[in-house]
């Protein structure tokens, strides 16, 4: 499997810029190997949310999505060492279609969650793996995706407001 990544001009609402996966060397059968986004978070950042605890918060993790695949997306929070983690799931019902995806993940009560400068948290977007769409399968499918959030509690802002929750990055 072989792709490209890019920072193009954004079709969501509200976004001036996206990240576009597009396949260029398709695997129709992805086995054991797997296509994924990963975000790290600080540990200073996610310590706040006290996984690792009994006190441990949950996150709704929000991102506009577009995929020329429709299918299951799973999303994974793990810590630092990759040995604790949960995970959850959003649907890309239909190809081609611009959609606001959220799922909320139960905070996490095991495991170390790193609390200083270093990785506290990776958030993994799964597009291929067992069980998942397989956007690997056919050459020219894509994935953009822009406006990704990790906020606390179980609450995400519906489709409309999602681009005011943070101001843009260059302000």
């Amino acid at each position: 499997m072989q792709l490209t990544a890019q920072q193009t001009a954004s079709v969501f609402r509200g976004y001036k810029k996206e990240l576009k996966l597009t396949i260029t060397t398709a695997q129709a059968s992805i086995g054991s190997d797997s296509l994924g986004i990963k975000s790290f978070i600080s540990g200073r950042r996610f310590s706040r949310l006290k996984w690792g605890t009994a006190d441990a918060l949950p996150v709704t993790i929000g991102f506009w999505a577009k995929s020329s695949v429709s299918g299951t997306v799973t999303v994974v929070m793990s810590n630092s060492a990759s040995s604790s983690s949960v995970s959850g799931s959003v649907s890309i019902a239909s190809a081609g279609v611009p959609q606001w995806c959220t799922v909320t993940l139960a905070g996490v009560t095991s495991g170390t969650w790193l609390d200083d400068d270093g990785v506290g948290a990776q958030l993994l977007v799964v597009l291929a793996a067992g069980g998942n769409i397989n956007l690997a399968a056919t050459n020219g499918n894509t994935f953009e995706i822009a406006g990704l959030v990790v906020l606390p509690n179980s609450v995400a802002p519906p489709s409309l407001y999602s681009s005011l929750i943070m101001r843009p990055y260059d302000e």
